[in-house]
C-alpha cells in the first residue's frame, strides 16, 4: 500500500495532507493568537486607566484628569478604530448643576452591570443613586464614539448635542467642537467620589 503523509493540528484537530497547507494554517493560528494577547493586554490598561479616573476625589479633578488624559488607551479599542475615525482630546470640560438624588433615572443609562428600564417594569429598578446635571466641553475634532467612551468610564449623557466652534465661540486653543448634555454619574462607579463628598457634609450640589 503506498504510504500517505499527513499532519495533525495539534491545536485545533484538522488534518492536512500538504505540509504547506499546514504551515500555513499554524501562521495563521499565530497571528490570531497574538491578535487575541494584543487586546487582552489593552484590555488590562483600560480596565486600570478607568480605575484611575474614577479614584479623583471631586468634580473639578475629574474634569482635570479627562483634559490631561481622554482618550488614553481607548483610542487602541477596536470599536473606536474600526471606521478611521479616531477619538479626540478634550480641550475644555465644565459641569453645571451637579445635584445628588437617591434616584437617578435609569431609562436609558444604569451603572455597568445593572439593567435599564425604558418600559418602568415593575420588576426591576427605577433609578439608582447619583448625581445629575449639565456638562459642557471642547474637543479637537467631531466623533460619533464619545458618548460610548465616556460612558465606559461611567459619565452617561442624557438629550444634548454639538457642533463646530470658530474662534469668536471659544477662547479655548485647538477646539472645534463644542458639546452640551445632560448627564448621570450613578453613586456605584463614582464611590471615591461619594466618599469625599460624603467627607465634605452630604453628596448633594456640587
Amino acid at each position: 500500500m503506498p504510504k500517505v503523509e499527513a499532519w495533525l493540528c495539534e491545536h485545533t484537530n484538522k488534518l492536512f495532507r500538504h505540509r504547506a497547507d499546514y504551515i500555513s494554517h499554524l501562521r495563521k493560528l499565530r497571528r490570531e493568537h497574538a491578535k487575541i494577547l494584543a487586546m487582552s493586554r489593552i484590555d488590562v490598561e483600560v480596565e486600570a486607566w478607568i480605575a484611575q479616573g474614577r479614584n479623583t476625589s471631586s468634580f473639578d479633578d475629574l474634569a482635570d484628569w479627562l483634559i490631561l488624559e481622554f482618550p488614553g488607551p481607548l483610542a487602541r479599542l477596536p470599536q473606536f478604530t474600526k471606521h478611521g475615525e479616531a477619538l479626540p482630546r478634550i480641550i475644555g470640560w465644565s459641569w453645571n448643576r451637579m445635584e445628588w438624588k437617591d434616584s437617578c433615572s435609569n431609562s436609558h443609562a444604569a451603572p455597568a452591570g445593572k439593567p435599564t428600564n425604558w418600559h418602568g417594569l415593575s420588576n426591576l429598578p427605577h433609578g439608582y443613586p447619583g448625581w445629575i446635571g449639565e456638562v459642557r466641553f471642547h474637543t479637537t475634532n467631531s466623533s460619533w464614539h464619545i458618548s460610548d467612551a465616556l460612558k465606559m468610564i461611567g459619565i452617561h449623557f442624557g438629550g444634548g448635542g454639538g457642533g463646530t466652534v470658530t474662534p469668536e465661540h471659544t477662547k479655548m486653543k485647538g477646539a472645534k467642537y463644542g458639546f452640551r448634555f445632560g448627564v448621570t454619574l450613578f453613586a456605584e462607579e463614582w464611590e471615591s467620589l461619594v466618599m469625599m463628598e460624603a467627607l465634605k457634609g452630604d453628596p448633594t450640589d456640587v
